[in-house]
């Protein structure tokens, strides 16, 4: 080959260097002026990031003070962090707020972390996707007034059934000494007995404990380390969330062949029924319930004791709350039922348990996920980080 044959070659090659060159530098050079506009922050351990400091504050009752520390020391608008394996932007206080909720599609989108997804969802196909975009036309006639009047009873029922077997003891003790009654669990155990009846119209009490032995450990992955291997937090989540979708599906295609097994002829129907009769197919409304079950389960718990706790705290509040309630009790029947007018009627009550979520929010917020790289407050929000 003579060397007029080579040169067109020699060309390609060197121009082929230089771009690779000015990509190279370009790719530097933005990414050191993006790095050098991120907001102000600490990434901690490798992978594990600062998830450890997140969720001891959290258990601790003060998930606040994770937020309050860093905002004071880095910035009152936004801070960087590393949670559950990704990088994360924290905003903080009311512009934070508006921006998140103004900005929805249009420089941030839903994101459900890893810990959430993988141990409900793990083997079902599109499970992000599916678990962003519920299906709402099938939840929503579950909230609407006519539903909840018919609720109401059942709802009264079982909140007498569950305070008479596990908050008054029925034997004083014969020591005079105070009995201590763990709030928390038991609001949780109610909570998720309360949605086994209205979702599933699951009554017997040994099968909820059989729905809710592996939800709970499957619940306690949800702020761990996605870290997959034998003894981790996560990886009991994963195996106990596989049993709770193998459980769920199980019952939805029971209540399915139950269903054709009426021939479609008019019955009392729960939430799976509805969803079964409108079509979805059995593993789509597994989804729907697993949603339903952990966006209720922690939320409710947490809003019931917080109130609780409150009222112990404020006893003037809570005699208001127990007048209020002793005058709907003396206007009715004894051994009737509460209804949804007994309920409109407390309007005190309602207004302390808002104040209670005020001061102490049942949820941390949403999860949202860069969709391409934005400013707020003079930082540079990269595209793929987490945001919240």
């Amino acid at each position: 080959m003579d060397i007029d044959s080579l040169i067109p070659y020699l060309l390609h090659l060197i121009v082929l260097h230089v771009s690779v060159a000015v990509g190279a530098i370009y790719l530097v050079y933005k990414y050191k002026s993006a790095a050098g506009n991120l907001p102000p922050g600490r990434k901690g351990l490798p992978y594990a990031g600062e998830t450890l400091e997140f969720a001891s504050a959290s258990r601790s009752g003060c998930p606040e003070k994770f937020i309050r520390e860093r905002s004071g020391k880095y910035s009152a608008d936004v801070f960087r962090t590393s949670l559950l394996g990704e990088d994360m932007a924290i905003f903080c206080g009311a512009a934070g707020n508006k921006f998140l909720f103004t900005s929805q599609n249009k420089y941030v989108t839903s994101w459900w972390p890893k810990g959430l997804v993988k141990p409900f969802m793990g083997d079902f196909d599109n499970q992000q996707d599916q678990a962003a975009k519920l299906h709402l036309p099938s939840v929503l006639p579950l909230l609407k007034p006519d539903s909840l009047k018919q609720y109401t009873p059942i709802m009264d029922m079982m909140a007498k059934e569950h305070l008479h077997k596990y908050w008054w003891s029925p034997n004083p003790n014969p020591n005079n000494e105070q009995q201590v009654i763990q709030v928390f669990p038991l609001s949780k155990k109610y909570t998720f007995a309360l949605a086994c009846r209205l979702f599933m119209s699951v009554e017997d009490e040994q099968e909820v404990e059989n729905l809710a032995t592996p939800f709970v450990l499957a619940t306690a992955g949800l702020v761990s380390v996605p870290i997959d291997l034998p003894g981790t937090t996560f990886h009991r989540a994963i195996k106990a969330g596989r049993l709770t979708r193998q459980q769920l599906l199980a019952l939805v295609t029971n209540k399915k062949n139950e269903l054709l097994a009426v021939n479609g002829r008019q019955r009392q129907t729960d939430l799976v029924d509805s969803m079964l009769m409108e079509g979805l197919p059995e593993i789509e409304v597994v989804k729907i319930l697993i949603a339903l079950f952990v966006a209720s389960y922690d939320t409710t718990s947490a809003v019931l004791t917080f109130t609780i706790s409150y009222l112990s705290d404020y006893p003037h509040i809570y005699n208001r709350v127990l007048q209020e309630h002793k005058d709907i009790v003396r206007s009715k029947e004894v051994g009737e039922a509460l209804t949804w007018e007994d309920i409109q009627k407390m309007k005190y009550t309602w207004c302390v348990v808002c104040e209670a979520m005020r001061l102490t929010p049942p949820a941390y917020g949403a999860f949202r996920e860069a969709k391409t790289d934005f400013t707020f407050a003079g930082y540079t929000i990269p595209k793929g980080w987490k945001v919240s």
